[in-house]
Protein backbone atom coordinates (compact mmCIF):
# COMPACT_ATOMS: atom_id res chain seq x y z
CA UNK A 1 0.00 0.00 0.00
CA UNK A 2 1.83 3.28 -1.00
CA UNK A 3 1.84 6.07 1.43
CA UNK A 4 -0.91 8.54 0.26
CA UNK A 5 -3.04 5.84 0.61
CA UNK A 6 -2.16 4.81 3.68
CA UNK A 7 -2.43 8.52 4.82
CA UNK A 8 -5.96 9.02 3.32
CA UNK A 9 -7.13 5.89 5.06
CA UNK A 10 -5.78 7.81 8.43
CA UNK A 11 -3.50 5.24 9.54
CA UNK A 12 -0.70 7.64 10.03
CA UNK A 13 1.21 10.46 8.83
CA UNK A 14 3.35 10.35 5.57
CA UNK A 15 6.11 12.25 4.52
CA UNK A 16 4.89 12.54 0.78
CA UNK A 17 6.18 15.47 -1.91
CA UNK A 18 3.55 17.83 -2.08
CA UNK A 19 3.78 18.21 -5.88
CA UNK A 20 1.87 14.46 -6.22
CA UNK A 21 -0.73 15.56 -3.46
CA UNK A 22 -1.79 19.04 -4.44
CA UNK A 23 -5.28 18.04 -5.07
CA UNK A 24 -5.76 15.99 -1.64
CA UNK A 25 -4.17 19.32 -0.03
CA UNK A 26 -6.29 21.60 -2.02
CA UNK A 27 -9.75 19.81 -1.23
CA UNK A 28 -8.45 19.12 3.06
CA UNK A 29 -8.14 15.26 2.85
CA UNK A 30 -4.55 16.07 3.78
CA UNK A 31 -3.22 18.49 5.22
CA UNK A 32 0.78 19.97 6.24
CA UNK A 33 1.94 19.73 9.73
CA UNK A 34 4.17 22.60 11.01
CA UNK A 35 6.81 20.53 13.23
CA UNK A 36 10.36 21.16 12.93
CA UNK A 37 11.96 18.63 15.97
CA UNK A 38 15.01 18.96 17.40
CA UNK A 39 17.13 15.73 17.08
CA UNK A 40 20.03 15.27 19.08
CA UNK A 41 23.33 15.74 18.79
CA UNK A 42 25.48 13.44 17.04
CA UNK A 43 29.02 12.14 17.65
CA UNK A 44 32.06 11.77 15.04
CA UNK A 45 35.10 9.89 16.02
CA UNK A 46 37.88 9.61 13.44
CA UNK A 47 40.35 7.21 14.35
CA UNK A 48 43.54 6.30 11.76
CA UNK A 49 46.90 4.47 12.80
CA UNK A 50 50.23 6.11 12.43
CA UNK A 51 51.22 5.18 8.96
CA UNK A 52 52.92 6.99 5.87
CA UNK A 53 49.82 8.43 4.11
CA UNK A 54 48.60 9.48 7.89
CA UNK A 55 48.32 12.90 6.68
CA UNK A 56 46.10 12.70 3.71
CA UNK A 57 43.72 11.01 6.14
CA UNK A 58 44.17 13.82 8.40
CA UNK A 59 43.16 16.33 5.63
CA UNK A 60 40.03 13.69 4.67
CA UNK A 61 38.83 13.83 8.06
CA UNK A 62 39.06 17.21 8.14
CA UNK A 63 37.41 18.12 5.31
CA UNK A 64 34.91 16.18 6.39
CA UNK A 65 34.46 17.86 9.93
CA UNK A 66 34.31 21.32 7.93
CA UNK A 67 31.54 20.57 5.77
CA UNK A 68 29.48 18.96 8.91
CA UNK A 69 30.49 22.17 10.61
CA UNK A 70 29.17 24.07 7.90
CA UNK A 71 25.85 22.99 8.02
CA UNK A 72 25.22 22.83 12.04
CA UNK A 73 23.28 25.31 13.87
CA UNK A 74 24.83 26.76 16.45
CA UNK A 75 22.85 29.57 17.79
CA UNK A 76 21.24 27.87 20.83
CA UNK A 77 24.69 26.92 22.06
CA UNK A 78 26.10 28.72 25.41
CA UNK A 79 27.75 32.36 24.39
CA UNK A 80 31.19 30.70 25.70
CA UNK A 81 31.34 28.27 22.94
CA UNK A 82 32.47 29.75 19.55
CA UNK A 83 31.51 26.20 17.84
CA UNK A 84 35.14 25.41 16.51
CA UNK A 85 35.35 22.33 18.92
CA UNK A 86 38.29 20.99 20.16
CA UNK A 87 41.64 22.86 19.05
CA UNK A 88 39.42 25.28 17.55
CA UNK A 89 39.60 23.12 14.31
CA UNK A 90 35.51 22.32 14.29
CA UNK A 91 36.30 18.96 15.74
CA UNK A 92 33.36 18.01 18.49
CA UNK A 93 34.51 14.71 19.93
CA UNK A 94 36.76 12.81 21.13
CA UNK A 95 39.98 12.88 18.39
CA UNK A 96 42.40 9.59 18.35
CA UNK A 97 45.65 9.72 16.24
Amino acid sequence: MERRSMALDSLGIAVIPPSIVTAESADGRLVDLDIFPKLPDLQFVADWLGTPDRRTLEEVVEIAFLAVEATVDRSDEPSGNDGRGINGRGINGPVHS
